[in-house]
Formats: structure tokens, C-alpha cells, sequence
């Protein structure tokens, strides 16, 4: 069992060391990471501040939401997103969805959650590619490169948006879901992008 107890004590304190990275966050559209315990029996607990309110999800619920506020929610996630992708090393979510993103009690402000599969991305080539090549995530709202050979590109292809949006959304939207990964925004150009800048012009 000696190789066993090694690997997972290894795994442990990557754990560990992953959790106490997020610790040091602040940013106001991130839930906050209070502390991290190392228990007994390989067990590892996070406290994250509480949070009132729901998921992206259910504050949709099928009720689509008016560009105003797609606009406000979408530059709290690319400020949340710039944030962290600013940070030495960058760290990468890896998850973005509508579960993954509270919308506060006041219904004016969204956090980021579940860090589970966040990475700190190292400036290694071989890690870069083991991330790429062990994709994870929720399936509908993966890169198209994460995924396998087997999907149709209908099976790809990302909802389209409902009629009557304005031209400014439909390019915003297209430069989040390009299928080329060269055509995909960044988080920083998508601040500068027209459809964030409209309420500011």
C-alpha cells in the first residue's frame, strides 16, 4: 500500500495547495474562499462565504432576458474571467455556465462558483496539453477543440439566439462561441467590445 498512500497523499496536497491559490481571491463577482482543512482519512473541506441568492439558471427559468440585462450580467463574467486569467499563474475555470454563476438577492450582481475544476495553468507545454487532452467541464458549454471526434457538427453547433436581438449581441455572442479558437474573444477584448460599451457611449 506504500505506492497507494504516497499517490494519494500527493494528490492531497496538490488539493490542498489548488484550494489555498483560491484563498487569496477578491474580486466582487467571486465567491470568496475562506479557509481549506485537511482532515483525517484523506479528507480535505473548503469554507466559502455564504451566498444569497440562485443560480443563472433558475433566475432564467425560461424567461429570456432583455439585452440590458445580458449586458450587465456578461461584463461582471468578463471582468470575474479577466480577474483571473490576470493572476500569476492565470487561473482557469474551466466550467462557466449558467449553474456555476449566483445571481445575488439584489438581482443586480452575479459570483462565479464551483472552482472544483479550476487550474492553475503552468508554463508548461506538456501540462497545457495533458489539460487539453483530459478535457472537463459541463459537455453543452465545452470548446469545441475539448471535445472528442465523434460529435456531428450539429451535435457542436451552439443555440442559436431568438429573434428580434440587436446586431451588436448576435457579434458579442458569435465571438464567445467561435468554433475556431483564433476567432474566439478573449475576456479583455470582449470588455471592448461594442455590445458592453453601448450603455457607456
Amino acid at each position: 500500500l506504500g505506492d497507494d498512500q504516497t499517490a494519494v497523499s500527493t494528490e492531497i496536497h496538490i488539493a490542498v495547495e489548488s484550494e489555498r491559490n483560491l484563498c487569496q481571491l477578491r474580486h466582487p463577482n467571486i465567491v470568496r474562499f475562506l479557509h481549506i482543512a485537511q482532515l483525517e482519512h484523506a479528507s480535505v473541506v473548503v469554507f466559502m462565504e455564504l451566498l444569497d441568492g440562485r443560480s443563472l439558471e433558475r433566475f432564467i427559468d425560461n424567461k429570456p432576458l432583455d439585452e440590458p440585462k445580458i449586458r450587465d450580467f456578461s461584463e461582471q463574467i468578463c471582468r470575474a474571467l479577466l480577474y483571473l486569467h490576470s493572476r500569476q499563474p492565470p487561473v482557469i475555470h474551466r466550467d462557466i455556465n449558467c449553474s456555476n454563476i449566483i445571481v445575488c438577492a439584489d438581482n443586480t450582481r452575479i459570483q462565479l462558483i464551483e472552482f472544483g475544476l479550476s487550474i492553475k495553468l503552468e508554463q508548461s507545454v506538456s501540462h497545457i496539453s495533458a489539460s487539453t487532452q483530459s478535457p472537463k467541464g459541463t459537455l453543452n458549454f465545452m470548446a469545441p477543440e475539448l471535445l472528442g471526434a465523434g460529435e456531428s457538427d450539429s451535435e457542436r453547433r451552439a443555440p442559436a439566439l431568438p429573434d428580434g436581438r440587436s446586431a451588436e449581441l448576435r457579434d458579442f455572442y458569435s465571438r464567445c462561441i467561435a468554433k475556431d479558437r483564433r476567432e474566439r474573444s478573449f475576456a479583455l477584448e470582449l470588455l471592448e467590445h461594442e455590445f458592453l460599451l453601448g450603455s457607456k457611449l
